[in-house]
């Protein structure tokens, strides 16, 4: 089995939508208990195993933090190698004993930051929607200045 480059990857919302309702049921959860132990609402697990919606930060945060040995297999679709990760992390060699409690506590810190990307994307892109607000402004009234001298 050929390894995945998650660098090319881009999330499917079907496929995770599939793999949470299958890895629930499993678990013999409804969709309502499932929503309950994940801190989010039954129509929005809904929404996401019908592949309507991505899920959050924040549900992946609380799937991988309730649930850390099934998250690889719910995100990525195949389960974490905690030796790879702390490998990537740490740089280290491959032959040292895996740790799942840093690889959890890492993995919390980057949802932590992907989260603040996000915010900081919203941001950005509000202040974007604003320059747009004002460009358009600035050239309505240079066309009506111009238009005023023809």
């Amino acid at each position: 089995m050929q390894a995945k480059n998650y660098t090319t990857v881009e999330f499917d919302r079907e496929e995770f939508g599939k793999r949470l309702k299958n890895w629930r049921k499993n678990k013999g959860l409804t969709q309502s208990a499932a929503a309950g132990e994940l801190k989010t609402s039954t129509s929005y697990i809904s929404a996401i195993e019908r592949g309507e919606k991505k899920p959050s930060v924040d549900l992946l945060l609380q799937l991988y933090i309730r649930y850390p040995t099934d998250f690889g297999y719910i995100f990525l679709g195949e389960p974490i190698d905690y030796i790879k990760v702390n490998y990537i992390l740490n740089e280290q060699d491959l032959n040292y004993e895996p740790d799942p409690e840093r690889s959890h506590l890492i993995m919390i810190h980057l949802m932590n930051e992907l989260n603040a990307l996000q915010d900081e994307n919203r941001k950005l892109e509000e202040i974007i929607s604003h320059l747009h607000s004002i460009i358009s402004g600035a050239t309505k009234i240079i066309d009506a200045y111009w238009s005023e001298d023809a």
